[in-house]
């Protein structure tokens, strides 16, 4: 039985059938995708907000999503983690919370049944924030 879907979730990617773990998980809804977006949107807002949160070594980093650094640096360069906050020489740093909201939104996203799509929460999570309106808060 296949459920036509008619919400096409930003962060999200429904897993494929091989990958569900029973029936339920199968018939995630539509409803569900929705509440899931919202809640990763909440994360995104709270590290654009944090604009003077520690930073975090690579050393420190990449054990946090438990795979190596040449891992880490692969997914950073195609754009699946956060980019640096701040590189010189051999010291690099990265924003602690949005290395935290990107755990977050994929722990959220894999116990609701999909799979986080790490390019586009990168991509919003990295996005410009409109000045003026923080201004005017």
């Amino acid at each position: 039985m296949t459920q036509k879907s008619g919400y096409k979730p930003r962060y999200l990617k429904r897993l494929n059938r091989a990958a569900r773990s029973s029936v339920a998980q199968s018939l995630v809804s539509d409803e569900t995708a929705q509440k899931v977006d919202k809640q990763i949107d909440v994360f995104i807002e709270n590290a654009q907000k944090n604009v003077s949160g520690p930073l975090v070594r690579k050393a420190k980093a990449y054990p946090r999503f438990a795979i190596g650094a040449s891992t880490f640096s692969k997914k950073v360069a195609a754009g699946e983690l956060p980019q640096p906050a701040y590189k010189s020489g051999s010291i690099t740093g990265y924003k602690e919370i949005e290395l935290d909201m990107m755990l977050a939104a994929q722990t959220l996203a894999t116990r609701n049944g999909f799979m986080l799509d790490a390019k586009a929460f990168v991509a919003a999570l990295s996005a410009p924030v409109n000045a003026s309106e923080e201004v005017s808060a």
